[in-house]
């Protein structure tokens, strides 16, 4: 197999070009700052929003998160991040089929970027490098506490083979290759899936604004709107139960 090609994104963040779909982890405008607008923002903090959780009005309420696509991890320690500074504790289930070498892993420098973002300190660095690393060596199809906020469960495994609990996720970060490139990954049939997985309060957001991508959503159960895209993409979706 080819080497996976790394590339320094116009945030300074680095993304990952696959070396056989040809196809980005992530914007190129920007890796963090894609993943922090359409994941971060618009899903985590708005279902936390919703919930009146970060705000002291229900400290042990639990936020259970599937991601579709555990790639590089950033949207991981992003969230992760956000727990710590929101005081939220998160159960994050995220599938992957084929997970990155660590020897690549080891070349993407986020817990340095978020680290620089936020003006943590180095101690703050080092917790969120060590729990990146954390990340990427915990065994598949186990729940493993990264931190005490944060517990991660990663499945290696084709998403039309997982079994997910109904009603059950509060948020979903779709984060997926494109639809181009992997149009089998945004069917109705796997909408369906994640619809039934879901609780009426949940948020799924991705950032493709696709039309085939917005019709097999509706045509799955769910509403959706779109709303502002990163950088110069003009629209992301949002959808909800």
């Amino acid at each position: 197999m080819e080497e996976f090609k790394t590339i320094v994104t116009d945030d300074g963040s680095l993304t990952l070009l696959h070396p056989i779909l040809k196809d980005s982890y992530h914007s190129l405008q920007g890796a963090m700052l894609e993943a922090m607008h359409v994941y971060i923002k618009a899903g985590f903090e708005g279902v936390c929003l919703s919930l009146g959780l970060g705000l002291g009005l229900k400290p042990h309420r639990c936020i259970s998160v599937l991601e579709m696509g555990f790639g590089t991890g950033l949207n991981a320690l992003l969230t992760l991040n956000k727990a710590l500074q929101d005081g939220v504790k998160v159960n994050y289930c995220t599938i992957e089929l084929y997970p990155i070498d660590m020897k690549v892993v080891e070349l993407l420098c986020y817990a340095r970027n978020i680290a620089l973002y936020n003006s943590y300190n180095t101690e703050h660095e080092l917790l969120l490098h060590n729990a990146f690393i954390a990340m990427h060596n915990a065994p598949w199809g186990e729940a493993v506490e990264i931190l005490p906020c944060f517990t991660l469960t990663k499945i290696r495994a084709d998403i039309n083979d997982v079994v997910l609990h109904a009603n059950h996720y509060d948020v979903v970060y779709w984060d997926a290759f494109s639809f181009d490139t992997q149009p089998h990954l945004w069917s109705n049939d796997i909408f369906s899936k994640i619809h039934k997985a879901i609780k009426p309060t949940a948020i799924l957001t991705t950032y493709s604004a696709k039309g085939e991508v917005k019709r097999a959503l509706r045509e799955s159960g769910f509403t959706v709107k779109r709303a502002k895209g990163f950088g110069t993409k003009h629209h992301m979706l949002i959808a909800t139960w």
